[in-house]
């Protein structure tokens, strides 16, 4: 074999997977103990660099998913480092070793950065953006209660399904600001959530509804914001509609939310 940089020998061509690993390292942990730093540092580069094709090998097992090639590589790799820099020969084999940090690492960034199925990053995303939005959810009703608020069910707190996005006290009572559109697909979400603010409101109070973030008011939508308003009616609580941009407000005018309506004026003076 010929001589590396610090007169150590190296194998004159990569290692690979069928080769005896164990020796080689052995080799190494023997060389490096001997050497100054530097020399030793360049003794675990060319080491490292040596056993590359081992870990990639190992990475090539998993080149079947949707993870791009280069990153399970490099993931393999930095598991392959690990292995070199932790070896200890009185432990036992190196490839066992090795073989068992570097797949540990390739199963944590499954684990981390993949999914079990094959799932679009946008309901990726999505899943996330829910969990937020349920704790949010979750937030808001505790602050309004003495007791501790049930966790909301699993599907009814995406942003398309629940359009309240944030609850402010105010000294009349509470502002309830939606964001998003309101339609079919969230109305009925967003009729509870305003049902209920208005069964814990006192009585003689206000629950003004911002919808200056609404940039479209469906029919379910309406009927949604009627239903509440004649709860509020019931309860004695004043339901009004603030901040309501001119397009939506001809909905609502037509749609016979005229009874909510309030000018944007006053919602600048109710804040």
């Amino acid at each position: 074999m010929p001589l590396d940089q610090i007169g150590r020998t190296m194998p004159n061509r990569p290692v690979e997977i069928l080769d005896d690993l164990d020796v080689f390292a052995e080799q190494y942990a023997h060389d490096r103990a001997g050497p100054p730093p530097a020399q030793a540092s360049r003794l675990r580069d060319e080491t490292i660099r040596q056993l590359l094709p081992f870990a990639n090998r190992l990475a090539g097992r998993y080149r079947h998913g949707r993870e791009p090639a280069d990153d399970l590589e490099q993931v393999a790799r930095l598991g392959l480092v690990k292995a070199i820099d932790r070896y200890d020969p009185e432990r036992g084999s190196f490839t066992a070793y090795a073989m068992t940090t570097i797949l540990g690492e390739l199963k944590r960034y499954f684990r981390d950065h993949s999914w079990g199925l094959q799932v679009p990053r946008r309901l990726q995303d999505l899943s996330l953006s829910r969990l937020l939005n349920r704790t949010l959810e979750w937030l808001r009703a505790a602050m309004l209660t003495e007791e501790a608020p049930a966790w909301p069910a699993e599907g009814t707190d995406t942003v398309e399904r629940n359009p309240v996005a944030a609850v402010r006290r105010q000294p009349t009572g509470l502002r309830v600001v939606l964001a998003g559109e309101v339609d079919q697909d969230n109305a009925g979400c967003l009729r509870e959530a305003l049902l209920r603010f208005v069964r814990r409101a006192p009585a003689g109070s206000r629950l003004e509804i911002d919808l200056a973030a609404v940039p479209l008011l469906a029919a379910a939508g309406v009927t949604a914001l009627l239903a509440v308003y004649e709860a509020g009616r019931v309860r004695r609580v004043e339901v009004i509609a603030v901040g309501v941009q001119p397009f939506v407000r001809q909905i609502a005018v037509v749609s016979g939310l005229g009874v909510l309506l309030r000018s944007n004026e006053d919602a600048a003076g109710s804040n």
